[in-house]
């Protein structure tokens, strides 16, 4: 890699080295969880489940990075030194412990042997309890993790015809997020990622004694474009 020197510098190209590194000290990460559910069968055709869940995390990634930057003079009589990387190397480090709290409903029903379908919806909170020292401008102390989406839910309907055709609708939504993004200068912020929702259509056949079946599935019907991490696109989100 090389670096170009702006202005008042001579044109000249700086050359640094990026190593990326393992780290065989790093813990993996692990997740101590406490779950209590209910499950009721309400008549032939509906069925209702309730959870909630207690988890401890700990051992969480994180990305570090040590700079070795060239000493004065090093590169032409007169540099200061300091100013740019000679090495960078990234690896990874545990770097502290959190908790999240939620719960789950699942509703599901048959209005007959042919229409059925299901609805549920899952709520979570994720705190962390120490601070990241990868991100200098964000203090993680306690902080909940606005990076996993608070709300998410599902829907869906299946329809069975005599004739062997099946068709199945499956809608899914997950709640906006906002991401810890380092930028080019190095600083760390949030940055808002918009929810999404997603509708799933299937059809089928079946045919050969129910021993055989085709069948065409269309994934995002509606082509809604969403990034998982922040990009271009994202930066006027609202929050």
């Amino acid at each position: 890699f090389s670096l170009t020197l702006p202005s008042p510098f001579p044109p000249l190209q700086i050359p640094y080295a990026f190593i990326s590194m393992g780290n065989p000290q790093v813990k993996p990460e692990a997740v101590t969880s406490y779950e209590i559910g209910y499950h009721s069968t309400w008549t032939r055709h509906l069925t209702l489940d309730i959870n909630f869940f207690y988890n401890l995390y700990n051992n969480f990634f994180s990305l570090s990075r040590t700079i070795d930057y060239y000493k004065q003079n090093e590169i032409f009589p007169g540099f200061p030194g300091g100013v740019f990387p000679k090495t960078i190397v990234s690896s990874f480090q545990n770097w502290g412990d959190g908790r999240g709290m939620g719960g789950e409903i699942n509703l599901r029903f048959s209005f007959s042997r042919r229409i059925s379908g299901f609805l549920n919806y899952a709520y979570q909170v994720i705190k962390n309890k120490d601070d990241d020292p990868s991100t200098a401008d964000i203090d993680e102390t306690n902080r909940e993790r606005t990076e996993n989406p608070k709300h998410k839910a599902n829907a869906g309907l299946r329809f069975l015809c005599k004739n062997g055709i099946s068709l199945n609708l499956l809608a899914h939504w997950v709640d906006k997020t906002r991401k810890v993004f380092t930028d080019s200068s190095g600083r760390t912020s949030l940055w808002p990622v918009r929810s999404y929702f997603l509708f799933n259509p299937r059809l089928g056949y079946t045919f050969w004694k129910n021993k055989a079946e085709i069948a065409v599935a269309v994934f995002n019907l509606f082509n809604h474009k969403h990034f998982e991490y922040p990009m271009v696109d994202n930066v006027n989100c609202p929050a």
